[in-house]
């Protein structure tokens, strides 16, 4: 089976590839978005197409309001610097942290929602886990070392993978600081949205933006509660420069902090036939 490209199933692998960032030099539109590149270089018509789909998008958030969210004030960033500290030193003192999730893909040009589920596990340092409910049965693993993404084909088909060390492919500052890669406070300028702007009853809603231009994603939103447990995050949304958003939403009840995570989670071998697509 030939890997699945163009822009008529963009919506649909985007949906589990974009936060992973971007591979280089790949002609396939669903693999162009599978490998979590770090590089930050991208060519100028590139740069500019992006600026100007960013401008054509300033009405598309991540949250309920349908106004990009202006500059700061200063009680505002305090505000967000102080809840995004929280959230850093809760994390920081988790070593792992797993959760049903539901994934919700919008496409900003082909006005589209694109819905998945599964189970997600993070751990330090560098280490994840997505596994997609069946019918869609993707895989993506980071043991630390490398970086493995799996898509199982049609009809039986053994389907394909791409696999790359993560100093190569490193994970996506929107993830960074689940897996003791990133950090809030020094990675991103934060806004702490108010409760008119948010719509968010459950808590706080922290509007972030990289400090260092990311040809991959131009916001990260995160939800996070007050009750029980402050600094929790409950929803993630990223968004890219083009106003395309990524919603993981994490489900409460399964959710599970634990002290150590058994490294074979974090192995997994493609099935016999799966063709490797390389980078």
């Amino acid at each position: 089976m030939t890997p699945r490209c163009g822009p008529q199933l963009a919506p649909r692998n985007l949906a589990w590839l974009k936060p992973f960032g971007c591979l280089r030099g790949s002609a396939c539109s669903a693999f162009a978005l599978l490998m979590a590149v770090s590089s930050t270089q991208a060519q100028p018509n590139q740069a500019k197409a992006k600026k100007s789909a960013a401008q054509a998008a300033s009405a598309s958030t991540a949250t309920a309001s349908s106004q990009t969210p202006k500059k700061p004030n200063a009680a505002n960033g305090d505000a967000g610097s102080q809840t995004a500290a929280l959230v850093q030193r809760f994390y920081e003192q988790s070593k792992a942290v797993e959760a049903d999730f539901v994934q919700v893909f919008t496409h900003a040009v082909y006005q589209r929602s694109d819905r998945s589920q599964g189970r997600v596990v993070f751990a330090k340092p560098g280490k994840m886990r997505w596994d997609y409910a069946k019918p869609d049965g993707k895989v993506i693993v980071a043991d630390g070392d490398k970086l493995l993404m799996y898509e199982p084909g049609d009809d039986g088909d053994a389907g394909y993978f791409v696999r790359q060390k993560l100093s190569e492919a490193q994970l996506s500052l929107a993830l960074g600081f689940l897996v003791g890669t990133g950090n809030l406070i020094t990675d991103f300028d934060v806004t702490h949205l108010k409760q008119a702007e948010a719509k968010y009853p459950e808590g706080k809603v922290l509007d972030l933006r990289p400090k260092q231009a990311n040809p991959y994603f131009e916001r990260l939103v995160l939800y996070t509660l007050n009750e029980p447990t402050p600094g929790v995050i409950q929803r993630i949304v990223v968004i890219d420069a083009s106003g395309n958003r990524n919603r993981f939403d994490f489900k409460l009840k399964t959710l599970k902090f634990s002290q150590d995570v058994p490294q074979k989670r974090f192995n997994f071998t493609p099935p016999k036939g799966a063709r490797l697509v390389n980078p």
